[in-house]
């Protein structure tokens, strides 16, 4: 099992910070704006973050193996 790289942290701490904030926001603001900014900015975000999360422990693992290989 490969561990997380430091940029693999920094973006799940990110998202992670981001998430509570905006979920803190639900508290005070329950408009349709808050809905639209969600579903135009924050599910896009999120789905284009997991994506490039996902990236960089597959390159991880790529970089792993290799310096495994090359040993």
């Amino acid at each position: 099992m490969s561990r997380l790289s430091h940029s693999e942290i920094i973006l799940h701490a990110a998202l992670n910070d981001l998430q509570r904030n905006w979920a803190a926001t639900a508290e005070g603001w329950h408009d349709a704006a808050r809905a639209e900014f969600e579903a135009v900015h924050l599910r896009e975000l999120f789905l284009t973050a997991k994506v490039a999360a996902d990236a960089m422990g597959e390159i991880s693992r790529l970089l792993e193996q290799a310096v495994r290989e090359c040993n």
